[in-house]
This record gives structure tokens, C-alpha cells and sequence, in this order.
């Protein structure tokens, strides 16, 4: 369409907007030639039809429209179809050389790209170039092998876990844990799920603060497997919410990964020695042991003395604490710490 429109200039984030609009339509008209951009120079020609080529990282729908991270030479872009999500296996759009056409939505800082990101009207401006592995055909691998292989060109391929949630923060990141470890990944989707689910996680690793991460990650959660009746048998999982309390830091980390994936009840009071809300991590500790517990709440700080109710997990290398609930009751004095040597830490003593 063709159309005449009317308002008044302001300052925008990205430079002069438009506000007081008023839009008439005056007839038909084909669009204008996509000027062709690698996604590093998308912090020229903001606002413009443009049209950029790259591999497909990610694809997601959970926001009810299509929504995708392309990886260019050197850069990402968020990638954000109009109109209502697509049906179908999106799974196919993966790992897929692609050409889109749409308007550079990017964000600048200091006239230098910050964010960069296109918004295309449909998903007829989304042109499949090329194909490659899909996902479900990679091999799962465990983390602890994920994260002692050296590193080389292999980063730049997608990998396959699978494992339960620890914590999810949907839209930003994800963590999963196997029998072997444990890793972060960062997600743009907001599926549903919850903490102890078992998913199936495809990403690319890289590092973030020295941390190793996914990267431009995508996770899909696994129906439980289901039993029939005759067959199913009383465990002890179905009796832990008639024990007691755990109230001593010793009687969690001592306990074996069957009995601590049981979801006991825990009550304990200690110190916080280490908080991260925004990754939701949190250490606390007693005269004779300390315990991680994974955080629902921003209010909790290094030096509080508090009293934390949750449920055992096996976590990913010791007992842990999750569906966590912290209680702050005073504050308190950080305690002394323990001397430990490098050969210490690697041997965990």
C-alpha cells in the first residue's frame, strides 16, 4: 500500500520518530529493492527495508510469533516475523541458511551497533538458501565430556544435552543438570516449564564472564514416560512428604543422589556467604557444612543470617536445595574462612 502520513518529529532512542500520526491510504505499490546488509553494519540505515543473509540459531514461537536468531559472519540478529506463528515443525528452519528481508529495528549506543535486530512483515520474506543438520539428529552428549573437550572449530556447531531444570528464567536463561554436571544456558523462548523437568537442550558453547555456556540455545521438554497402573509400585518418593524435616546441613550432603532426588522436606538456618539473585544461585552455611540453594527471591544478600525451607535435589555435583523459600532473620558476621590450596579444590576436600 501507498500511503500519506502526517504527525510531528521528536528525538527518538535511534534518532527523529514521529508522533500525533495520522495515516491515509492513496493506492497500491510494490515495495522498494532491499538493500543488501551483513548483520555488523546493521547499525546504518535504522528504519530502512533491508535484506540480510545467515544461518538460523534458533527458532521459537512461544510468544505466539515467530521469532529467530540469525547468526551472520561475525554477529547475531533477533529476527521477528509478523503475523500470527507459523504451523509446522519449526525444527526444519534450523540450522538453515537463510535470506531475509524486512526493517532494521536495531538499537544503537554512540552511534555504534548495539543490538541488532529486523522486523519482517511475514514469513514470505523468509527465504531458505540452504540445509544442514536438524537437531533431533545430533547425538546427546553429557556435560562433564561437553566441558572438558578442548576447545576448537567443533564450537561452532550445535550440541545436544539432555538433563533436568535447576532453574529457568524464562526469555534469558536456562540451567540443566546430568549425572555428570551442570551448565547454563542463555534462551530466548518462554515455554513452560519447571524445576526438575527433563528437557532436551541444543546450543553452542561459548563462554560468558568465564563462565562456559549455550549459546543461542533451544530446549524442549519431555513427556514422563508413562506406566500402567498394574505395573507401578509404591516408592519411597511417595512417602517423603510423611518424613521428617531435614534441619542439619550434614544429613543433606550426605545423602545418596537416590534418596536426594526424593524431594525431601528441608529446613535449615545459616549463613549466606554467596548470593547471585539474577542467576538465581545462593550458598549458605553452618559450623560444619555449607549447601547451595537454588533462589526464587531478589531480597537475599551475602551476610544475612536466615532460614531456608525447600526440597533436596541431587544437583549436579552435591545435594542442593530447590523450591526454595528464604526467610530473612537477621544479620550476621561472615565466617572465617577455610584455607585450601589449589590440590584441595581439585580434589574437592
Amino acid at each position: 500500500m501507498q500511503v500519506a502520513i502526517t504527525g510531528s518529529t521528536i528525538a527518538g532512542q535511534n534518532g527523529l520518530a514521529m508522533t500525533n500520526l495520522h495515516l491515509r491510504v492513496t493506492g497500491r505499490g510494490s515495495l522498494p529493492p532491499a538493500r543488501h546488509l551483513e548483520i555488523s553494519e546493521l547499525g546504518a540505515d535504522l528504519g530502512q527495508w533491508i535484506e540480510i543473509t545467515g544461518t538460523v540459531k534458533v527458532a521459537d514461537t512461544s510468544l505466539d510469533r515467530l521469532i529467530m536468531v540469525v547468526q551472520g559472519k561475525t554477529k547475531t540478529c533477533l529476527v521477528y516475523v509478523m503475523g500470527p506463528s507459523t504451523a509446522g515443525d519449526l525444527k526444519s528452519l534450523l540450522d538453515r541458511n537463510v535470506r531475509i528481508r524486512g526493517i532494521n529495528s536495531s538499537k544503537t549506543a554512540a552511534n555504534r551497533l548495539e543490538t541488532a535486530s529486523l522486523c519482517a512483515p511475514s514469513l514470505d520474506e523468509v527465504a531458505v538458501l540452504g540445509h544442514g543438520a536438524r537437531p533431533p539428529e545430533i547425538p546427546v552428549v553429557s556435560i562433564d565430556a561437553l566441558l572438558n573437550r578442548e576447545l576448537g572449530p567443533w564450537t561452532n556447531d550445535p550440541v545436544h544435552l539432555n538433563g533436568m531444570i535447576v532453574s529457568y528464567n524464562p526469555g534469558e536463561s536456562l540451567m540443566i543438570k546430568d549425572a555428570t554436571g551442570v551448565i547454563r544456558a542463555r534462551v530466548i523462548q518462554i515455554t513452560g516449564a519447571r524445576v526438575d523437568e527433563r528437557v532436551d537442550l541444543w546450543g553452542y558453547v561459548g563462554f560468558l564472564a568465564g563462565e562456559p555456556v549455550l549459546r543461542d540455545a533451544y530446549f524442549e521438554t519431555r513427556a514422563p514416560v508413562q506406566r500402567p497402573l498394574a505395573t507401578v509400585t509404591p516408592s519411597r518418593s511417595e512417602h517423603s512428604t510423611n518424613r521428617a524435616e531435614l534441619t542439619r546441613f550434614a544429613d543433606i550432603y550426605k545423602l545418596p543422589r537416590t534418596e536426594a532426588s526424593e524431594g525431601l522436606r528441608v529446613r535449615l538456618r545459616g549463613i549466606v556467604t554467596y548470593a547471585d539473585p539474577e542467576w538465581r544461585n545462593c550458598f549458605i552455611q553452618d559450623k560444619k557444612g555449607a549447601i547451595h540453594v537454588v533462589l526464587n527471591q531478589s531480597d537475599v544478600t551475602e551476610g544475612q543470617f536466615v532460614e531456608v525451607t525447600g526440597q533436596t535435589s541431587p544437583g549436579g555435583f552435591a545435594p542442593e536445595i530447590i523450591n526454595s523459600t528464604v526467610r530473612v532473620l537477621s544479620t550476621a558476621t561472615l565466617p572465617e574462612p577455610v584455607k585450601a590450596d589449589l590440590e584441595d579444590l581439585a580434589n574437592a576436600t
